[in-house]
């Protein structure tokens, strides 16, 4: 189990809970279900008034972003393990359009890591978590919704990224085995430990400056506006420029 600083920074960071809030709690090990998967589209869709599925299933991608990048915290950061397999989001949050729930540890989720034999241990993780972990919830949405896979994909990207690029600027974390987590993550893992794929489906982002799909969230009733670097709107200026270069 996580001690309590290494709890307080879960509970800054990624929006964790250890104890339990909501009476309706989403378990990521039953998400793969059809069903599961469409009462929580459904739940999402009135917190947030999306105009349809595809855009409730990129921002809930989002949101797992936070499972993902905890994940990965607990073992650059605090040499833990965690079985997504036993996370759950606690759906009911405060309604403030945004619906940000709060992802809930059990103590059993968490386990220490063999520093002797870590680069195993890595790997391991990385197919837990992705391939047997996220790739069944990315299946569903996709069946459910016809939402593209590289949204969701770029979705967590983006927030592993932030991760890493946090815990650089951190002294107190293991600046060489930090860099060679990132880079085993990004470049090194292959793609059956994503799922059925021949290529790490998060290589083609570790590296960009704009998004290459967009994330909807723009059509949100609350937001009706583009993010800053959202592809739509990059484009747009790109095609301003060469008009008036």
């Amino acid at each position: 189990m996580l001690n309590t600083k290494e709890q307080k920074a879960f509970e800054e960071k990624f929006r964790a809970t250890f104890i339990q809030t909501s009476a309706y709690e989403m378990k990521l090990a039953e998400l793969a279900d059809e069903r599961k998967v469409e009462n929580a589209l459904s739940f999402i869709q009135n917190k947030i008034e999306a105009p349809n599925f595809r855009v409730v299933a990129s921002i809930f991608a989002k949101r797992l972003g936070f499972v993902a990048a905890g994940c990965l915290y607990a073992f650059s950061v605090c040499q833990k393990r965690v079985d997504v397999q036993h996370l759950s989001l606690q759906a009911e949050c405060e309604d403030d359009g945004l619906w940000l729930p709060q992802v809930y540890y059990i103590k059993q989720a968490i386990t220490q890591v063999d520093v002797a034999n870590r680069n195993e241990e890595r790997k391991e993780i990385v197919t837990e978590l992705f391939s047997k972990g996220f790739e069944p919830i990315w299946d569903a949405l996709n069946q459910y919704t016809g939402i593209s896979k590289r949204v969701l994909w770029e979705n967590i990207a983006v927030y592993i990224l932030w991760l890493y690029d946090q815990l650089k600027e951190d002294s107190s974390v293991n600046q060489h085995q930090l860099e060679t987590d990132f880079t085993y993550l990004f470049y090194e893992a292959t793609g059956d430990q994503f799922g059925q794929y021949e290529v790490n489906p998060l290589k083609c982002y570790a590296r960009r400056e704009s998004r290459q799909t967009c994330c909807l969230s723009y059509q949100l009733a609350g937001k009706k506006k583009y993010c800053k670097s959202c592809p739509i709107l990059c484009r747009a200026k790109f095609k301003e420029a060469s008009i008036y270069g």
